[in-house]
């Protein structure tokens, strides 16, 4: 009786070696729409992964959950909306007017005689003035000039004109020694202090990066801005710089300011312009199968693709047992969507190498049915050693 029971339970695991052989021998998704084994009815699409494909797929943007520090929140973005570019109008210098606060130096040039030899010698005689909150300047030999929102060459023209007209030598030159009207304020947020939330923001000059920045007579670009500021370009991250002007936001990457082929972008006074770092959330993809351990793939701030699941240390293609012809990226859901890439051809391998991986997809490897029946082998040892003590009694 008790041979009897050994010879079923054996008869019953070849039968089931044969059906697991039978199945392993054909593609893993058999059919366009059908069901995986030991799960309920699924849809899965199976589409050839050729270069014409991973361009359509590489062309949907990820949506990605992003992190923007300081602001404690996580929020579910597409990539393209923090990458994307809308540029500051001002590509020429733009140039300084004159506002209240600011300090005029006038420097008039005189012959006066001396004393004692009654030699005539060349003097300057230098006075200042300070925009007043009407707009003008005040100087003794000019009189009162409304010169708010003039260029300095128009200021020149204004103060030469008031000399000449009160019979003063017109010799002069006039600069402006204090520029106090104009500023752009940089903001960059940063994490709050322990126990705090939100932004934590101080306007100062002797805080990097965070501060007021005056507007002077040579002209301020934003790329100097950002370097004056001692801003550093983070690789892990998407850093935004967004300029407000006049009711109106102009947002870009900061990767993109600083990028060789991009214009000279200018501020004025009164541009706000704010650092927003956004760092992204833990993404990943799997991949398993193939006789190989499962294994997640981080997806960051730098592209990964389905070549960095494949010849990864412990990839799928790095164990002897995947069978390398029967490589599937799993996307999708309702229907699953299989895009099957046969590895045994180099050709097609490259593919691999264009291909994005995006947030949760799964790459899965067949197992060779060598490897497949060497674990049935495994497993039926010890009932072969029980045949074997059956048939000695």
């Amino acid at each position: 009786m008790r041979a009897l029971r050994a010879l079923v339970v054996i008869g019953m695991l070849l039968a089931g070696c044969e059906r697991v052989s039978q199945v392993v021998d054909e593609p893993v998704f058999g059919a366009a729409k059908g069901t995986l084994a030991d799960a309920s009815p699924v849809e899965v699409e199976i589409t050839p992964l050729t270069q014409s494909v991973a361009a359509t797929l590489n062309a949907k943007e990820a949506r990605r959950r992003v992190l923007q520090v300081g602001g404690g929140q996580v929020a579910e973005v597409a990539a393209g909306a923090l990458l994307s570019v809308t540029p500051l109008p001002t590509l020429e210098p733009i140039p300084y007017r004159i506002g209240v606060g600011d300090t005029l130096s006038l420097a008039r040039f005189i012959t006066a005689r001396g004393f004692t030899d009654d030699i005539a010698r060349e003097q300057v005689v230098t006075s200042s003035s300070k925009v007043s909150a009407d707009g003008s300047i005040l100087f003794i030999e000019t009189g009162r000039i409304s010169i708010e929102g003039l260029t300095l060459a128009e200021a020149r023209e204004l103060a030469a004109n008031a000399l000449i007209r009160n019979g003063i030598d017109p010799r002069f030159q006039l600069e402006v020694s204090g520029f106090n009207s104009q500023s752009v304020a940089l903001i960059t947020e940063s994490a709050a202090p322990a126990g705090g939330s939100g932004v934590s923001v101080t306007v100062s000059e002797t805080t990097k990066g965070t501060g007021s920045y005056p507007i002077v007579e040579r002209p301020l670009s934003l790329r100097e801005l950002l370097v004056q500021a001692g801003l550093t370009l983070e690789s892990d991250s998407i850093q935004v710089v967004r300029v407000s002007r006049a009711g109106k936001v102009y947002a870009m990457p900061l990767a993109h300011v600083f990028d060789g082929a991009t214009p000279e972008y200018y501020l004025t006074g009164g541009d706000l312009v704010r650092i927003s770092t956004y760092g992204f959330a833990r993404d990943v993809a799997y991949a398993f199968g193939g006789g190989s351990q499962p294994l997640a793939v981080p997806i960051g701030a730098e592209r990964v693709h389905l070549s960095d699941a494949l010849f990864s240390e412990g990839g799928v293609l790095a164990s002897p047992a995947s069978r390398k012809r029967e490589i599937y990226l799993l996307r999708g859901s309702a229907p699953i969507r299989a895009y099957h890439l046969d590895a045994n051809d180099p050709a097609r391998v490259s593919v691999a190498t264009q291909l994005e991986l995006r947030p949760n997809d799964i790459v899965f490897a067949a197992t060779k049915p060598i490897y497949e029946a060497g674990t049935f082998l495994s497993l039926i040892n010890p009932f072969r050693a029980l045949l074997t003590g059956v048939a000695t009694q």
